[in-house]
């Protein structure tokens, strides 16, 4: 049996080419899997911001709920001023805290991100709310 590269036809004082392919694939699959670690890193970055909106999202509900517990108890609503909540059960190091001036209340909500951010950050959200007499 004759050997394939010698029955194509090839030009004068050229040899046939061999290996291109294995070349050309191993090519190929190195430039595949750097996309495929390009879009591995994409998911972990989108998983932490995902889960650091849904933390100041929670803190946003808490400060609302902190707020509407102070509006149940108009009458005393003054007396809330420089009060702390423990939300270290919902957030890494959660607390919220409470500011009443004049007629203008403020609830801060306070957290630590650094598990998410992947270093030392602190956030915080603050709610103000103007009270009115009735």
């Amino acid at each position: 049996m004759k050997r394939l590269a010698t029955l194509l036809p090839t030009a004068k004082g050229m040899t046939p080419q061999r290996g291109v392919t294995l070349i050309e694939v191993l090519v190929a699959i190195v430039v595949l899997s750097v996309g495929l670690l390009g879009m591995a890193g994409l998911q972990v970055s989108s998983l932490r911001a995902n889960q650091s909106a849904y933390i100041r999202t929670q803190a946003v509900s808490q400060a609302y709920d902190i707020l509407d517990e102070i509006r149940a108890d108009l009458p005393n609503w003054q007396t809330y001023n420089g009060r702390n909540y423990d939300l270290s059960a919902t957030f890494p190091s959660g607390l919220a805290t409470v500011a009443v001036n004049n007629f203008m209340l403020t609830v801060t909500v306070s957290w630590d991100d650094s598990a998410v951010a992947g270093g030392a950050a602190n956030e915080q959200v603050a709610v103000t709310t103007m009270m009115v007499a009735q």
